[in-house]
């Protein structure tokens, strides 16, 4: 049997994709993957939060955007681009 990868190799593995969708504005597809990825990592991925926010923004829902920022803060508040 092939040895399982560890879940640190795992995370952040559709980050590419994530960033692809948005910059493409393909919104829907982009936060849905974001929200696979949030699953996948338990909540503990600042970069799909920040591009869930993004997303959020398009959609014109400021303050839900605002509280999903807030959270991706907490995740790694020295992360400059948060």
């Amino acid at each position: 049997p092939q040895p399982q990868p560890r879940m640190s190799a795992l995370r952040g593995r559709h980050n590419w994709l994530i960033n692809l969708l948005c910059v493409q504005h393909h919104y829907e597809g982009c936060l849905s993957l974001a929200e696979a990825a949030l699953k996948e990592a338990h909540g503990a991925s600042p970069f799909a939060l920040y591009i869930k926010a993004l997303v959020k923004r398009q959609q014109g829902k400021i303050d839900e955007s605002l509280a999903i920022l807030q959270e991706a803060i907490k995740l790694d508040p020295r992360d400059p681009f948060l």
